[in-house]
């Protein structure tokens, strides 16, 4: 979760002014600022490009748009970065008071659309992009070959430094090893990655500084980080949605020579999906060439199954923007005319407006891995 200091903290759960801005950058540098009239930043975790941006924004002087020489915000050549927070004022010299503005970024994107409108007001910018895996979504200008006994992780960056040479990539280290492996030049660069951590139970995105980060899949916090409950000023409207005829209550992972075969299942008979109960068997098959043991498949299973009954109960809120907050997290939601005691929710999508006017939306999902706040080792999905 990105902290914000005590002060700015306090604010945001009362009234307060919102702050917002988007750089243009050029080498990962700011270049220029502009103005949000409008817009959001929507952050899907189990989307293969996690972050999407669409905003309007002002350039009052016309900097940015001077036709094709030296513009700024040429696609091929530039980065978007909308940052989003708190206003906060406080004394000065001489009775004066100063100004912060105390933002938390949102996102590196890439443009995929601009549109650009003239009019008394100055120039008005509508931008569309996506998080920085777009660059991913493509082909290598050479075969690679990746040997036997390379570790998983190290496999990923060699894909993605195929595309990127100077990549950095946080990354766990999974235990696991993989290939070997030969990569056609035509590949799309940025799935085969996924599919390698896919076979680990991970996921690969890019985090709200843009950074490439390769984490375990499941909440990304050790607890609840934030809550929302009746009468708190900040939760506006709650929908709780119950589904059991789509999830799969059991998980098989097979190599794809067939050598390996794991089944995970929902062992909890009080779960309203207990695989031995009413509910019945139902089976989703997970396949990889990447498994080289079982206790790798395993791992791979597990964190799918957990995904799966985590869609058996889903919530929808929409609450006073909080910066902060973003997919992935556990959240804590108290509303009991719907059936939420402090119910904790893992958030798999979230909508975070640049207009200060507009309300924050999330979409959180059960999680066998948080239950009412308190989430449970990673190690416990395995047995």
């Amino acid at each position: 979760m990105w902290r914000f200091s005590d002060e700015a903290r306090a604010l945001l759960t009362q009234s307060h002014t919102a702050a917002s801005r988007v750089d243009v950058l050029h080498s990962g540098t700011p270049v220029f600022t502009l103005n949000v009239v409008s817009g959001d930043v929507t952050a899907e975790a189990d989307r293969p490009v996690r972050r999407n941006l669409s905003c309007r924004l002002v350039d009052a002087t016309g900097t940015l748009t001077r036709g094709d020489v030296d513009d700024l915000l040429n696609p091929y050549d530039c980065e978007i970065a909308p940052w989003r927070g708190v206003r906060i004022y406080g004394p000065g010299a001489s009775g004066a008071r100063t100004v912060t503005d105390e933002l938390a970024p949102h996102g590196v994107f890439g443009l995929t659309s601009r549109q650009v409108s003239d009019s008394v007001q100055g120039l008005e910018i509508s931008l569309s992009g996506q998080d920085r895996a777009m660059a991913y979504q493509g082909p290598m200008s050479s075969a690679l070959a990746i040997s036997g006994g390379t570790p998983v992780e190290e496999a990923v960056l060699r894909l993605l430094s195929s595309r990127n040479p100077g990549l950095s990539l946080l990354t766990l280290r999974t235990g696991f090893t993989c290939g070997p492996l030969l990569y056609a030049p035509d590949i799309d660069v940025w799935r085969e990655a996924q599919d390698l951590a896919t076979s680990v139970g991970a996921r690969l995105s890019h985090d709200r500084t843009g950074q490439a980060v390769l984490a375990l899949t499941g909440p990304a916090s050790p607890g609840a980080v934030t809550s929302y409950g009746e009468g708190d000023g900040r939760l506006l409207s709650v929908d709780r949605a119950e589904d059991s005829d789509t999830i799969r209550n059991v998980v098989v992972a097979e190599s794809t020579d067939g050598s390996i075969r794991v089944v995970v299942e929902d062992t909890d008979p009080a779960s309203p999906t207990y695989a031995r109960g009413r509910y019945g068997r139902r089976v989703a098959q997970l396949k990889s060439q990447h498994f080289g043991s079982i206790d790798q498949a395993q791992q791979a299973a597990a964190a799918r199954l957990a995904y799966e009954l985590g869609r058996s109960e889903t919530v929808s809120y929409t609450a006073v923007p909080d910066p902060a907050a973003d997919v992935e997290e556990v959240h804590t939601v108290h509303r009991p005319r719907i059936g939420l005691e402090h119910r904790g929710l893992v958030v798999s999508s979230l909508s975070m407006p640049l207009d200060p006017k507009q309300a924050m939306k999330v979409e959180c999902r059960k999680s066998v891995l948080a239950q009412d706040g308190l989430v449970l080792p990673f190690e416990e999905l395995k047995a």
